[in-house]
């Protein structure tokens, strides 16, 4: 391992020796000792070091603490403060410049090596985390391109079919649904290898941050969500795969409460933060229904997803009409029972020459850029591969209701 280089930014020449000696015996080595703000500066260009041991009190026009702003913006090196003030004033100063440590005088070298050990491990983690970013950016993009392409492959197949299939009799329509969510299971299979990689680079590094952090800090706590919300996508993926093949995935009996409960987990932050109520009446004594539970959770995620956009679209800000209202009863069709779920919002509602066209693949009333119309479009399947029914009424300009009828298992 290539051994970290640190400078010293120090006037006082006996304290700067003695540090110099204990990083030395530590096993670092002293790229440079300086003892103003304006050589600091100058030597962190020349020199590139690891890590910046500055002293705020400094000889010359530039003080450590606007030393460590030019570093940090100039050249992204860490910084840690060495200083025998900690008046309010002073620590306000250097909390603008963000830095990774600051030491009190006097210190002992244990205090000196357990800063600069962990300023060091917390910007290399941070520039593992940058990295990692900038390759998910990448994917992503290269992800959009493809599902632009293929989307517009899809939709250009779908016109001259549209042509064909007007002269068929009702009954095809099913049939031709088929077709098209199975194009959909192409594209799918296309584009899975390209969201899985970012997506086991997100885990492992967030598996990493968590085998380092400490137990039950933060930053484990942080990790632990990266590593369960990362989890999800990559089922999300797999259940999607699924729809387009002909195997199933296995049922069990289930609470359609227990469901909702972690749908609502999933979303109540950005409800609240689209100052969006929510009034949700399910009975505890609910009969189980037979159901793949992450399947149902994808289409309660779409259904409350587009509720938000709606009721954003309707009311930018707050309002007292600005209501998701969740409703849950057991009734009965046929002399069979069902549990029946209702989704209600009073948001921008849905004209009523577009209600027959909703549930198509590929057709979405949002701009480009926000849906691909594909979500109501497999949640239609999903109820249907359940045994149930999706069913939407609307006026546009006053409500959007969605009825979900599901079977209760024997």
């Amino acid at each position: 391992m290539k051994t970290k280089r640190i400078m010293i930014v120090e006037d006082e020449g006996i304290t700067a020796m003695s540090i110099k000696n204990s990083l030395e015996e530590t096993g670092y080595t002293v790229s440079s000792v300086v003892s103003t703000g304006e050589e600091a500066v100058k030597k962190s260009g020349e020199d590139r070091p690891d890590l910046v041991l500055m002293d705020i009190v400094l000889n010359g026009q530039m003080d450590g603490i606007e030393a460590a702003r030019h570093i940090q913006s100039r050249f992204n090196i860490p910084v840690v403060y060495l200083t025998a003030y900690s008046d309010d004033k002073m620590i306000d100063r250097v909390r603008e410049t963000t830095p990774f440590g600051y030491i009190i005088k006097p210190f002992d070298e244990r205090e000196l090596r357990v800063a600069v050990e962990i300023a060091l491990y917390k910007h290399d983690i941070e520039r593992k985390l940058i990295e990692s970013e900038r390759e998910l950016r990448k994917h992503r993009e290269q992800l959009s391109k493809l599902v632009e392409e293929r989307t517009s492959e899809l939709r250009s197949s779908y016109d001259l079919l549209k042509e064909e299939i007007n002269d068929r009799r009702v009954a095809e329509a099913e049939t031709i649904r088929a077709g098209q969510l199975a194009a959909l299971g192409e594209l799918a299979a296309g584009v899975a290898h390209e969201i899985n990689n970012p997506i086991n680079g997100i885990m492992n590094y967030a598996q990493l941050l968590l085998n380092k952090s400490i137990p039950d800090s933060s930053e484990q706590d942080i990790a632990a969500r990266i590593i369960k919300e990362s989890d999800r996508i990559a089922h999300i993926v797999k259940s999607l795969l699924s729809f387009a093949r002909e195997g199933k995935e296995e049922k069990n009996p289930v609470r359609i409460q227990d469901i909702m409960s972690d749908t609502l987990g999933l979303t109540e932050t950005q409800l609240k933060k689209d100052s969006i109520k929510i009034e949700i009446d399910i009975p505890v004594n609910l009969p189980r229904i037979n159901a793949q539970p992450q399947q149902l959770e994808q289409v309660f995620l779409n259904i409350i997803s587009n509720a938000r956009y709606a009721l954003n679209q309707k009311y930018p800000g707050g309002h007292k009409n600005k209501i998701l209202e969740i409703r849950c009863k057991e009734i009965m069709i046929d002399k069979k029972p069902y549990v029946r779920l209702s989704f209600n919002d009073r948001g921008a509602g849905i004209p009523e020459a577009l209600l027959g066209k909703v549930m198509n693949p590929f057709y979405s009333s949002k701009p480009s850029n926000v849906g691909t119309g594909l979500g109501l479009s497999i949640s239609h399947s999903i109820i249907k591969n359940h045994g149930g029914k999706l069913v939407i009424d609307s006026v546009e300009g006053e409500f959007t209701k969605v009825i979900i009828d599901v079977p209760v298992t024997n």
